[in-house]
C-alpha cells in the first residue's frame, strides 16, 4: 500500500457521510412514495433509502479495517474504486427504479425494466463481488501476517 493511505480512511468516511445524507434525502420521499404523493414505487424507495444507510456502513468498516488490510497498491485501489462504486449505485439505480416502477431482477423484455437490471448487475452486484473478495483477502493477509509476528 501507499504512503498515502492514512487518507484513505477519511476519503471513504467522507463518502459515507456524504452518501448518509443522500439517504436521509431519500428517506424524506419514502412517505411521499407510499402515500402516492409522488409517482414512485414505495418498496422500492424505501430500499433505495436503506441501500444507501447499507452502503454508508460499508464504507465505514472498509474505512475502519482499513489498516489491517495488506494489498498491492493496486488491489488497494480496485478494492476502493469498486466499494465505494457499488455503495452509490446501489442507492441511485434503486431510486431510479422506484421512479421507473419496475423489478429489475431480471430481464424479461421490458426496456425500463432490463436497462435497471443492467444496470445493477454492471454497477452493484459485480463491483461488490470484487471489493468484497479484494477486502477479505487483504484482512486474511494483515491476519496471518501479524500472527506470523507475534
Amino acid at each position: 500500500m501507499s504512503a498515502s493511505d492514512h487518507l484513505v480512511p477519511r476519503q471513504l468516511s467522507t463518502a459515507a457521510g456524504i452518501l448518509f445524507f443522500l439517504g436521509a434525502i431519500t428517506g424524506l420521499l419514502v412517505s411521499a412514495a407510499m402515500t402516492g404523493k409522488i409517482d414512485a414505487s414505495g418498496p422500492a424507495m424505501l430500499a433505495s433509502h436503506l441501500n444507501a444507510l447499507m452502503g454508508c456502513f460499508w464504507l465505514i468498516c472498509v474505512a475502519l479495517t482499513w489498516h489491517w488490510c495488506e494489498l498491492s497498491p493496486q488491489k488497494a485501489t480496485w478494492l476502493l474504486r469498486t466499494t465505494w462504486i457499488a455503495a452509490y449505485a446501489n442507492w441511485l439505480v434503486t431510486l431510479i427504479k422506484a421512479l421507473l416502477k419496475v423489478h429489475g431482477i431480471d430481464f424479461i423484455g421490458e426496456t425500463a425494466n432490463d436497462v435497471i437490471f443492467g444496470a445493477l448487475t454492471l454497477t452493484v452486484v459485480l463491483p461488490t463481488l470484487v471489493s468484497s473478495w479484494l477486502w477479505m483477502q487483504g484482512l486474511r493477509r494483515g491476519l496471518a501476517n501479524a500472527q506470523s509476528k507475534a
